[in-house]
């Protein structure tokens, strides 16, 4: 079984080192109105740690650094005043172009199931669809650790248990050729956190279409996309901003808030 998991990182991580340099242009959506908006949520769900100006954040599995870039754009108002964003990915290549588009971004190469920092290092951590590659229960452990008391964990990810996600998965529109990574049912990861002992807040919608669709549609049709109401014609919102707090006490699982249509966010 380890050996498995470890050809899954050694495809992953050649997959990724290949697309470095060509990623952002294959990714048109990262530029777009659904970027914005994800980012301006999380920058909601942030503000009270970057009321600090001394905060440090972490980006797992950051890719080429556009969202570390976008957020510090939105919160400083200038590309050059920032020293709040730490990236890691596995790929050195994603590392080094985020590196090199942003130098004042300190970017780390290192595997999410091992991450190399001292305990209670960072006010928060953010992972941007990148659990689907994870063993959850490695990482979380992890982030746990690195987190200061009551720090936030920031988890945007692709609702499994959503009809779009499924039939997108079905079809390998949601999975990368070549690589292993899953999807999970909401109810599914919040059991994940409530047992890796942290409390789930809130929850956002992003998008009603996943995002990795944008890489797969014609520019013209694109453009389209961007004119309409999507959320409207397809439904249910399928891409999800969870914000999670380091559990300081135990709070039933009955009770989390992605468990009642009424909370905040809702679904």
């Amino acid at each position: 079984m380890l050996n498995e998991w470890n050809a899954h990182k050694t495809d992953l991580l050649r997959f990724y080192d290949t697309e470095a340099d060509v990623y952002v242009a294959n990714r048109p959506w990262m530029l777009t109105w659904v970027f914005t908006r994800m980012t301006r949520i999380l920058l909601t769900l942030l503000k009270s740690v970057l009321a600090n100006g001394h905060a440090r954040v972490l980006n797992v599995g950051c890719g080429p650094g556009q969202l570390e870039r976008s957020l510090v754009l939105l919160h400083n108002g200038s590309q050059s005043n920032n020293a709040l964003f730490v990236s890691l990915d596995l790929s050195p290549n994603m590392a080094r172009t985020t590196k090199f588009h942003t130098p004042y971004i300190e970017a780390v190469v290192a595997d999410a199931e091992s991450l190399p920092f001292r305990p209670s290092s960072f006010d928060a951590v953010i992972s941007s669809r990148a659990i689907k590659f994870f063993r959850l229960h490695r990482f979380l452990d992890y982030v746990k650790g690195v987190l200061r008391e009551g720090g936030l964990l920031l988890i945007i990810f692709d609702c499994g248990d959503a009809f779009w996600v499924k039939l997108l998965e079905r079809v390998g529109m949601l999975i990368d050729v070549g690589i292993y990574s899953r999807t999970l049912d909401t109810k599914e990861l919040v059991s994940l956190l409530d047992n890796s002992g942290f409390d789930v807040l809130t929850s956002y919608p992003v998008t009603s279409l996943p995002l990795s669709i944008f890489s797969y549609v014609p520019r013209s049709l694109y453009s389209l996309l961007r004119c309409i109401d999507v959320p409207r014609l397809v439904g249910p919102r399928l891409n999800i901003v969870l914000s999670v707090r380091r559990r300081d006490r135990g709070v039933p699982l009955s009770q989390h808030p992605i468990h009642s249509r009424n909370s905040k966010g809702g679904f």
